[in-house]
Order: structure tokens, then sequence, then C-alpha cells
């Protein structure tokens, strides 16, 4: 059962970086989203464990916990639930939009995360593995293509890889500790 889950997030992340990639070259003639471009932007001006904490870790965390088990999970018991999940993927991409073609690449990525945590019965480590994974090489990619990047920020990428793949088992391996978040 563990590794049918586990499978389970690596094929919904492979599809969620197929689609942003399709998205992405469909509308790369309007340029970066201003939320993208934040991101790519603290990379070069923070050092990049603090990057890696906020965009990695943390902020999917806060991200999940608010989207998902708040405006779902909590908001559902108050309202239908078809409304409360489509006011939490409508928050997740309207807080990330600053011009209407953002949209195309936020509401696919919204609506897999929310399928996700919809699927694995409401257990926010299955959301959370695709979104870390997501924001993972939302920071990775523009850091390698960059062709001036020091040799040295590769082995600090790769240290995000280990980062992210530790989270990736860990959530999976210690399942009762996150219940108390369910």
């Amino acid at each position: 059962m563990k590794n049918k889950k586990m499978w389970a997030v690596f094929v919904f992340f492979v599809f969620v970086l197929s689609l942003n990639g399709i998205l992405n070259a469909i509308t790369e003639n309007f340029g970066d989203s201003k939320n993208q471009t934040a991101v790519v932007s603290a990379t070069k001006e923070a050092p990049l464990l603090f990057v890696i904490l906020l965009f990695v870790i943390l902020g999917p965390f806060l991200e999940e916990i608010i989207f998902r088990k708040i405006l779902i999970t909590e908001l559902s018991q108050i309202i239908d639930k078809r409304i409360a999940i489509s006011f939490s993927i409508s928050s997740f991409v309207l807080i990330r939009v600053h011009q209407p073609i953002d949209i195309v690449n936020y509401l696919p990525v919204a609506v897999v995360f929310t399928y996700a945590y919809l699927k694995s019965g409401q257990h926010l480590s299955f959301s959370l593995s695709i979104h870390v994974m997501n924001n993972t090489f939302a920071i990775l990619f523009p850091l390698l293509i960059n062709k001036k990047i020091q040799v040295d920020c590769y082995a600090q990428s790769a240290w995000i890889f280990v980062l992210n793949y530790f989270l990736f088992f860990a959530f999976f391996s210690c399942r009762s500790a996150l219940t108390c978040v369910r």
C-alpha cells in the first residue's frame, strides 16, 4: 500500500511537471508571472538555504494547511463541499495572478493539488509532497538554466534535491506525525 501511494505521488508529480512545461511553453511569449519572477529573484538575492526553507518547505506547508485543510475540510463543514473546493482553488490561483494569462499556469496546478488532497482522503501528506516537489523544480530549473551560475550553486542545488526526497519519504514514513494535522 505504501509503495502504491509513493508511485501515485510520483505520477501526480510528473503530471504536474508535464502540465507546467506545456503551459509555460504555450504562454512563453507573455513572460514569467510576477510570482515566478519573485521566486527567481529571491534565489539571486537571498541565501539559497533561506530560499529553500521559505519556498520549498514553509510555503507549501502553510499553503496546504490554508488552502486544503482549512478552506476545504473545515469550510465544507459550514458550506457545500463543492463550493469550498471551488473557493479553495480560486483563492490559491488568485493570490498568484497579476495578469489574466497567469491563470493558465496556476489553475491546473491548483486543481491537481486539490485533487491529490481529496483523492488521498484529505491527508495533507499527499498534496504537500507534490507541492514541495513542484516548488523544488520551480526553484531548481531557473538556477540550472541560468548560464551565469557559479559551480557552488550547482552543489547547493543538489542539496535541494536531497532535502526534497528526504521530505518526500519522511511524509510517508512518519504518517503518525502527520495525523495531528489532518
